[in-house]
């Protein structure tokens, strides 16, 4: 046990030392035991998760030493290539999910920076200014299979009647918007200036329900907002248009 507590420790301060996402999904009123069994909250991650790209969200791993168990909550961690995350559930339908910006791979970052230089321009000073960078189209995705997710809470019956959805980018001071799709205009540089970068909603479930691709959108075009960029909802419905064509 303290060997597995140790891995999950690490896990998570891996996770919070680099720029990363924050998500809190919860019912709007507080049941301790919402859920009644741990084997029921392991059966209720396992059937929503949302797999319209090669990772799922969120990943469940199936090795004994990356998953957690405690009092009242399951929890899941794992550390492949790019993808760093660590989550829990809890039997009050409680998900909290940690996970580090894929951007944060050497090779991922490097064609971000090579679309900036090929299609933006920017002096020296200002790339200077330029600690990281985020993928718009993979940020849009992200938003999308969260608040896909959390509908699946909702019809569950987990995220209901009503519920709190807490997104947030944390350490990304100074980091760019860029796109690893080359077919995509950028103008300008648009670089976060303040950190961390946090929005909350309360919901209905019916609400999150009938509009999740919508209110994926909407969280879309408030944080690049947080960039000085203004996108237009017909461009980021288009971009997360691409999110289904191989669902």
């Amino acid at each position: 046990m303290t060997e597995k507590m140790s891995l999950e420790n690490q896990i998570v301060f891996k996770i919070k030392e680099s720029a990363h996402w924050r998500v809190v999904l919860r019912p709007g009123e507080f049941k301790k035991e919402r859920i009644g069994r741990l084997s029921e909250l392991w059966k209720i991650v396992e059937e929503t998760r949302v797999r319209f790209r090669g990772w799922d969200y969120p990943h469940i791993s199936h090795r004994q030493e990356e998953r957690v168990i405690g009092a009242d909550y399951i929890g899941c961690w794992c550390r492949i290539e790019r993808h760093i995350e660590y989550w829990r559930f809890y039997q009050s339908g409680q998900f909290i999910h940690l996970f580090a910006f894929k951007e944060c791979d050497p090779m991922y970052a490097k064609i971000l920076h090579e679309y900036l230089v090929k299609e933006v321009p920017f002096t020296s000073q200002q790339l200077n200014l330029i600690s990281g960078f985020i993928d718009i189209t993979s940020s849009i995705y992200t938003f999308t299979e969260i608040f896909e997710f959390a509908s699946r809470l909702a019809q569950r019956e987990v995220l209901y009647p009503e519920c709190q959805i807490i997104i947030g980018m944390h350490n990304i001071m100074g980091w760019a918007l860029s796109f690893s799709d080359f077919g995509r205009a950028l103008y300008d540089l648009y670089i976060a200036k303040d950190e961390p970068l946090e929005k909350s909603w309360q919901l209905t479930s019916e609400d999150l329900i009938t509009r999740t691709r919508e209110l994926a959108i909407e969280a879309s075009l408030w944080f690049f907002e947080r960039f000085g960029l203004e996108m237009l909802k017909r461009v980021i419905a288009d971009i997360q248009g691409g999110l289904f064509k191989g669902a």
